[in-house]
């Protein structure tokens, strides 16, 4: 029998494994988007990667989302089944069950939705890809705010939750690139703030490998979006790789949290 310890990854690696066999089946099917409103980017400016036919419209930007699928099953599953550390200094993402559990949620979504959108580059998805993208920005940002003033977990779900009601409406407007980076800015205005007064103990170098791999990746998003490295039947897209690197960043992001020995003004 698997320990107590091993379980929730043997559940997460189990459910992970279950969506991969779906999504095989799915791309095997006869399936059609049609009929479903196409995404603002159909047809020339979905980033690089060809248009094939069948239900799987991006196979290599659809396949590479499923990084982020794992990581959240990985993060949320645990804190499901593992107590919390209480006592002591506080560390909030390791002694607050929300904190984890939102934090792999919101992987998983962005994993589904980003999948989902580059299997049909239809509206909806298309949606969904981009409030993905909302839900980690505004994390990190509640989160820094956390740890500057002390809220409950009940606080903290409720200010996600209705931060991101509204950037639901701002998703679908063209300014939804600019306030997703006016939110990042202002996260990291906030770590700055944390980093320079001191009011945190934590692993420097997780964060700023995690901030170095997502400015790469960043890179690699604008060059494949401008066509600069674009050879649209490779299996190896731009874009892709863009998913595979900031879905590292985002576990080494985690990883920093989960490294904090003590946090100034947090509570259980």
């Amino acid at each position: 029998m698997p320990s107590d310890q091993a379980r929730p990854y043997i559940v997460s690696l189990a459910i992970f494994t279950a969506i991969i066999l779906a999504v095989v089946a799915f791309g095997s099917s006869d399936y059609s988007w049609q009929g479903w409103r196409p995404d603002y980017c159909w047809p020339d400016e979905c980033f690089c990667e060809a248009l094939r036919p069948g239900p799987i419209v991006q196979p290599s930007n659809t396949y590479s989302s499923l990084g982020f699928v794992l990581l959240g099953l990985v993060i949320a599953t645990p804190a499901l089944f593992v107590p919390q550390v209480t006592g002591g200094p506080q560390k909030p993402i390791r002694s607050r069950r929300a904190y984890p559990v939102v934090y792999g949620a919101m992987l998983f979504v962005l994993g589904i939705g980003t999948l989902l959108f580059h299997a049909s580059l239809t509206f909806v998805w298309g949606w969904l890809d981009v409030q993905s993208m909302f839900f980690i920005s505004s994390f990190i940002l509640v989160y820094n705010a956390n740890r500057l003033v002390s809220i409950s977990s009940q606080q903290f779900v409720v200010t996600y939750l209705f931060l991101n009601v509204v950037l639901g409406a701002v998703a679908t407007t063209p300014y939804n690139r600019v306030v997703f980076g006016v939110i990042l800015v202002a996260a990291l205005v906030l770590e700055g703030i944390i980093r320079v007064r001191r009011l945190s103990h934590a692993r420097g170098a997780y964060f700023y490998l995690s901030l170095g791999m997502f400015a790469v990746a960043f890179v690699i998003w604008a060059l494949d979006l401008n066509g600069v490295w674009c050879n649209e039947s490779s299996w190896l897209q731009g874009h892709a790789v863009w998913h595979i690197l900031t879905a590292a960043a985002c576990g080494l992001l985690f990883l920093y949290y989960r490294s904090e020995r003590a946090i100034v003004g947090s509570q259980p």
